[in-house]
């Protein structure tokens, strides 16, 4: 199951990543939208909208960020969802499977250098893996939620 920008679970089983029409209609569901209103707001015809969401035509980058600024998804959400649909599908699972995740001393270090609060992140989940000394300041007990504590 993949988390909308919303918090909520994008339906999906363990195996399979959501695919970008189901993850447009979740938003569009969520936000009551219907597939005409969408169309009115988007430019994109209501046809279109309905194969895309069926997984009968392939989403093109710009009517996918056009649709996610329309629901009022963040940039940054919209930028994860593009990612992960125009990635090779394993590339996908890898992702969403969460495996090799943990942050490598290099990574670490690299957070540790910015003079900022910085975290890292698991694609698709969101998952806290790893925070800098300055992010633990801003989010006391954050450091404690992330996958693998450090020293």
């Amino acid at each position: 199951m993949l988390k909308s920008s919303l918090g909520a679970g994008i339906p999906g089983d363990a195996n399979t990543t959501p695919s970008i029409g189901q993850i447009l209609m979740f938003h569009r569901r969520w936000w009551r939208l219907s597939r005409r209103k969408l169309a009115t707001v988007t430019g994109i015809s209501m046809a279109q909208i309905e194969k895309m969401e069926r997984g009968e035509r392939p989403v093109s980058r710009e009517n996918l960020d056009t649709i996610l600024h329309a629901l009022g998804i963040h940039q940054l959400f919209r930028d994860e969802y593009a990612e992960l649909a125009f990635q090779p599908e394993i590339v996908q699972k890898r992702l969403l499977a969460g495996e090799n995740t943990f942050p490598e001393e290099h990574d670490v270090a690299g957070l540790d250098s910015l003079n900022c609060p910085a975290a890292l992140m698991a694609p698709a989940s969101g998952d806290l893996l790893a925070t800098n000394d300055w992010f633990d300041r801003a989010l006391p007990g954050a450091r404690q939620t992330a996958r693998r504590p450090r020293a």
